[in-house]
């Protein structure tokens, strides 16, 4: 037993570059879906509809999906041996805190000062005292995100704490994602199905807690579980295994082309209230979690190296949080050029690489340093 333990923990291991990578593509996806709406923005509504590079990405939201899915991995992942003893509790929530909170309230302090001082900027955004400590904490508010993006983090903080909840169930822990996945998966089937009238405020609440997004945390987890007990297997299980990854990620990259080309086939333009969004969020968190799973493949060719991917995956939570104030500003900037004259494929590029360099400056310069400060202590 204690022989092969390194073997186990090497092997794992390998996975985690690819996910890595993965992360910074989620992210890459994000802010190309974000810019191809600046691009028609500038270029009219039909620009996006046009051949060009902006109007392959209008379905690229599918990456807050696969962020989920990664969070999930990622949590199980790291802190599946923690759920064994409660002393572990304030280890989790530290390396949570300092993970999420610094930059993001660094993010949002800018936020709060400019849209007191500047009341024509963001006029549809609440300035009210209950706004801004919703935004702090991390608590989805009806009012809405002052950093458009952080109902995602709203949703991960959701998840930590019911993550965090699970640490006084001991083995039992996995009934309390079991329960929410099934009932989070009930109330989107009966949502569009029986086209429940629900208080619009009530709604708010059940889509926060109950919403559909919340069942990729748990596909994330089973695939984390998954690649864990594969990494595991001795050397006569290892062909079978790798058999195993390769048909997962082929069928996991199968699910995701055929869910993003209806997508965007349908456009920037499709109604995103659509009966069939629990579903096609379902069909995602399938198909990342087994591409995740799947990931494991990359092993036959050797130890993965991924400099560029490294790079994206470390700054992608800055490049996330700050790549629509980047975007913004840029859009003000190019129009002020006379659009209508430029390429649209190279306006798209400036919003994207405008976007990607600015974030990982803002990761190297204060979220690293921060981070590795808080870590010390």
């Amino acid at each position: 037993m204690s022989n092969s333990r390194p073997e186990i923990t090497s092997r794992i291991f390998s996975y985690l570059p690819v996910v890595h990578l993965y992360r910074g593509l989620a992210c890459l996806a994000v802010v190309c879906v974000h810019a191809a709406i600046q691009v028609s923005r500038l270029r009219g509504p039909k620009a996006c509809q046009e051949v060009n590079i902006s109007s392959w990405f209008s379905a690229g939201g599918c990456g807050v999906q696969l962020f989920f899915v990664l969070s999930g991995f990622i949590i199980y992942y790291i802190h599946r041996d923690d759920l064994r003893d409660k002393i572990h509790f304030r280890r989790f929530l530290k390396r949570r805190l300092i993970r999420v909170l610094p930059i993001y309230w660094i993010a949002l302090s800018l936020v709060v000062i400019a849209l007191l001082r500047l009341p024509r900027w963001m006029p549809n955004t609440s300035r009210s005292a209950f706004s801004i400590l919703s935004n702090f904490i991390l608590l989805k508010s009806p009012e809405g995100m002052m950093i458009p993006v952080a109902w995602t983090l709203c949703h991960e903080a959701l998840f930590y704490a019911l993550f965090a909840f699970t640490f006084y169930f001991s083995k039992r822990w996995y009934l309390v994602f079991l329960v929410w996945s099934a009932i989070s998966l009930g109330y989107g089937y009966g949502e569009s199905e029986f086209n429940l009238e629900i208080d619009d405020r009530l709604k708010f609440w059940f889509e926060y807690l109950l919403g559909s997004n919340n069942i990729l945390f748990s596909l994330g987890m089973i695939s984390a579980r998954l690649t864990i007990i594969g990494g595991s297997r001795n050397d006569n299980g290892s062909v079978i295994m790798k058999r195993s990854h390769k048909a997962a990620a082929g069928i996991g990259l199968a699910i995701f082309i055929s869910i993003y080309y209806h997508q965007n086939k349908i456009g920037l333009a499709r109604d995103f209230s659509a009966g069939n969004l629990w579903l096609e969020r379902l069909l995602y968190g399938l198909g990342f979690s087994a591409m995740i799973y799947g990931a494991g493949s990359i092993e036959e060719s050797g130890k993965p190296t991924w400099s560029i991917g490294k790079e994206l995956g470390d700054s992608s939570y800055s490049i996330y949080l700050f790549h629509l104030f980047v975007q913004e500003a840029m859009f003000f900037l190019i129009k002020s050029l006379n659009p209508s004259e430029l390429n649209r494929n190279y306006v798209f590029l400036v919003f994207v690489a405008s976007s990607i360099l600015i974030g990982c400056a803002i990761h190297h310069s204060i979220e690293k340093p921060i981070t590795k400060w808080l870590q010390r202590r």
